[in-house]
């Protein structure tokens, strides 16, 4: 079991930034900011868009840019902004939520997931009524009982809503969670009947009536929806004297419920587990498997007043904590040793329940409360978000801030406890952190209120309420990890085209809205081209690049030709062009070609030209011979026989033939014989003409000229 304690303290000034968190590309890259009566704000989920929708919890007045809202609230109840944001910190849209102004009329907690389709589902508590946007829902029950009842919202990508359910309860209900798991809705709510004589009924979204006939006892009810709403089946939770504070929903849908247990606990009418002994200072958990089995119970800690954040990492059976240290504290059986007032715990349990490792934190000013938003995972890695004022000490390390305003820290820890990196805010004045999450390209986004100046990469937020006023404005910033990255260069000028390149590794592509879908583009004229690539992670990514097409100069230097040693031959580029470069080193713009330089064979002769910074070329290919017209080759073996002949001769190659061609010693055609098909085989060739005496064969193999004299001693008709 590893520990840290506090022993030795190193001193560290903080001004702007303290350590780096691994990465070459890191930076704040953008922060919004908006002001009222507010006092809370946590990102509440991603889409597959990789948008964000962050909820801003207020009083009775909020504004965020040109739009404000005012609903008179009671004291210590709130209504609720919900804004979506875009990966680049663009507001696409704000609903406000509110319910009348009664003693249960509190829109908080909200839970919000997003499905594969990208439609975000929206889940939370209201009393008598609830406000969302322009959509007004009721409670079921009439009339209407101020006590709670909660909602599930599906809304579709462009923030419209779909349909809305409700499920009430006479008696007093929580909200506890609701979180999409492939493609079904895990929702879950307690309804309680204490100090009630009556039995307890749950009138569910619409469709079924749950009758709980004891009195005096505490429910949890777990329901698997569709993706429409439609319940597919339910659990009940049940127990004289039981209290589930948090649900963590695993990938495998296993449920962990965290809270206190002080009797039986019943899953559909079967004991599941019975307390050893009982505690109201203990709370524990539950890992229940959904097919009424519990995995394990584990006591987690012995305090007086401590509230347990507790989150699931990894593949495996591990869970992540972050709770206030008290006098008494222990976890898993283990004391917690700290020395220092103000101070919360960081650790880990282990897949059975063992303390792995902790680590304390004191001098937190805003220490997490009751919400998980303050500490999140990403790769078994854990961060935590808090604040602090003049100092914080972490278990071997001590941080001093000199002007002694509050500010912004993230920690960061593997799985096995080491810290790996700090980050800090930067901030003229006071600024307390209320969420840390990530987005899906596992970028940081941070949210909280502040006064005074803040900065985010090129984004200066300036609160609107003077330093030392009692209400601070609300801000989301976001943090670039450079974990994954889109960049297509700088703005370019070419020639002709170019061929823009897309980074290796995603799973989907897409060039200017649809005009490809392919990993590279070939651009062949001016204009801005963006490209949007995903992953399966949902990870969106977007860059664009201005590319100036500049026309390719075209030229002809005509068709290939045959040249005698003895002549010369003037090829010419047209004119106006910047430059000139011929193959032959010339920078004029037409060239003089002397057969007599060549050697007999093929020659390519090319020229390029430009105009400033775009160039464009041609070439021909010149047959260069010697007077008698013929072009000189390495020899090949040929057998003529007879020669000399009269009418007809035999005809053999080492290569094989395509033609032969009878000519007279000034190189005039006299007959040419074409073969049936190329071969090497000897030919019986048969000519049919006018001259005698010396004359020239002219045998066509590979694409090569070869001569031999012969010898007709008839003429042949």
């Amino acid at each position: 079991m590893k520990f840290y304690q506090t022993i030795t303290i190193h001193a560290i000034i903080l001004f702007s930034f303290l350590i780096c968190f691994n990465s070459n590309a890191q930076e704040w890259k953008w922060g919004v900011n908006g002001y009222g009566t507010s006092h809370r704000t946590e990102v509440l989920a991603t889409d597959k868009y990789n948008n964000s929708y962050v909820a801003v919890y207020y009083t009775d007045s909020i504004s965020m840019g040109t739009q404000s809202y005012y609903h008179y609230q009671w004291p210590d109840q709130y209504n609720c902004l919900l804004l979506k944001l875009d990966s680049h910190g663009n507001l696409l849209n704000q609903i406000d939520l509110y319910c009348p102004p009664v003693m249960m009329g509190s829109v908080r907690p909200l839970k919000m997931s997003a499905d594969t389709a990208g439609n975000v589902y929206l889940a939370g508590a209201f009393a008598v009524r609830i406000f969302i946007g322009d959509t007004v829902i009721n409670h079921l029950l009439v009339p209407a009982y101020e006590g709670p009842e909660a909602y599930l919202v599906k809304f579709d990508r462009n923030f419209d809503m779909k349909w809305a359910k409700v499920i009430g309860c006479p008696h007093y209900m929580y909200f506890q969670n609701m979180t999409i798991r492939n493609n079904h809705i895990y929702y879950s709510v307690n309804p309680h009947a204490w100090s009630s004589s009556n039995p307890v009924t749950l009138y569910c979204f619409g469709q079924d009536t749950l009758y709980f006939p004891q009195i005096n006892a505490s429910y949890s009810v777990f329901f698997n929806l569709d993706l429409d709403g439609q319940i597919e089946s339910y659990e009940v939770l049940k127990g004289n004297n039981f209290w589930i504070e948090r649900e963590i929903i695993a990938e495998n849908n296993d449920r962990y419920l965290i809270g206190i247990v002080l009797d039986t606990v019943f899953a559909n009418n079967k004991p599941i587990y019975i307390p050893e002994q009982v505690n109201e200072s203990e709370q524990y958990i539950l890992h229940y498997n959904s097919v009424d089995s519990l995995v394990g119970t584990s006591k987690v800690v012995t305090s007086n007043k401590s509230y347990v954040n507790i989150t699931k990492g990894g593949t495996g059976d591990e869970l992540y904590f972050y709770m206030a240290a008290y006098a008494g504290l222990t976890i898993a059986n283990e004391p917690i040793i700290f020395n220092y007032a103000n101070t919360w715990v960081i650790g880990k349990l282990d897949s059975q329940r063992n303390l792995s490792w902790y680590e304390t934190l004191a001098g937190l000013d805003n220490p997490p409360g009751f919400s998980d938003a303050n500490m999140d995972l990403m790769n078994d890695t854990l961060y935590v978000a808090a604040d602090f004022g003049y100092y914080l000490i972490l278990s071997d390390t001590a941080f001093y801030q000199n002007n002694g305003t509050y500010d912004n820290i993230i920690i960061s820890y593997t799985s096995q406890g080491n810290r790996t990196g700090y980050l800090k805010t930067n901030t003229s004045d006071d600024s307390h952190t209320s969420g840390i999450a990530f987005d899906n390209c596992e970028n940081i986004i941070l949210s909280g209120s502040f006064q005074g100046s803040a900065y985010y990469g090129s984004d200066t937020l300036q609160s609107h309420y003077p330093v030392g006023n009692s209400t601070s404005d609300f801000f989301v910033a976001y943090y670039d990890r450079g974990v994954k990255a889109l960049e297509l260069g700088p703005d370019i000028t070419v020639c002709g085209s170019i061929m823009l390149k897309g980074p290796a590794g995603w799973n989907y592509y897409n060039w200017n809205n649809g005009i490809s879908t392919n990993r590279d583009f070939e651009v062949i004229k001016s204009g801005i081209y963006s490209l949007t690539v995903w992953n399966v992670e949902c990870c969106v990514l977007e860059d664009s690049i201005s590319v100036v097409v500049l026309l390719k100069p075209e030229i002809s230097l005509g068709t290939d030709t045959i040249l005698k040693q003895s002549q010369t031959l003037t090829l010419e580029a047209p004119t106006g062009f910047k430059s000139y470069l011929w193959s032959t080193g010339d920078t004029t713009f037409q060239v003089e070609l002397i057969g007599s330089e060549f050697t007999t064979g093929f020659h390519s002769i090319w020229c390029e030209v430009s105009d400033n910074s775009c160039s464009g070329a041609d070439s021909l290919t010149i047959e260069v011979i010697n007077d008698i017209g013929i072009t000189e080759y390495p020899d090949i073996a040929i057998e003529i026989y007879p020669n000399p002949f009269s009418g007809s001769f035999r005809l053999s190659a080492e290569k094989p033939v395509e033609s032969v061609e009878l000519l007279d010693y000034t190189g005039k055609s006299i007959a040419i014989y074409t073969y049936n098909q190329v071969t090497q085989e000897p030919v019986d060739i048969s000519f049919t003409g006018k001259s005698t005496g010396i004359l020239l064969l002219k045998i066509r193999a590979e694409n090569r000229n070869y001569f031999r004299k012969v010898i007709s001693a008839t003429t042949h008709d």
